[in-house]
């Protein structure tokens, strides 16, 4: 059941941008529709100016954050 409309849904991405990845410029991004675990969930995905993917899978009925990840795209470890 998808309760959250997308226009409620964008001022929650942003607030958990904001809280988890505080550091991070969002570029593009796109987000998705679908169901895992039996659960309906937005799945969010950003790339940053830092070359990462963000992560984030929000509950389309109650609008919690479900999970969120970044991750690397480019080791930056010097060899």
């Amino acid at each position: 059941n998808v309760k959250i409309s997308l226009e409620c849904l964008f001022p929650l991405i942003k607030e958990q941008l904001k809280r988890r990845f505080p550091k991070e410029q969002i570029a593009n991004g796109f987000l998705s529709l679908q169901t895992l675990n039996q659960k309906t969930l937005y799945n969010v995905t950003f790339i940053t100016t830092s070359i990462q993917f963000i992560n984030l899978k929000i509950n389309a009925e109650t609008g919690l954050l479900e999970s969120h990840q970044a991750i690397e795209l480019v080791d930056k470890q010097k060899k």
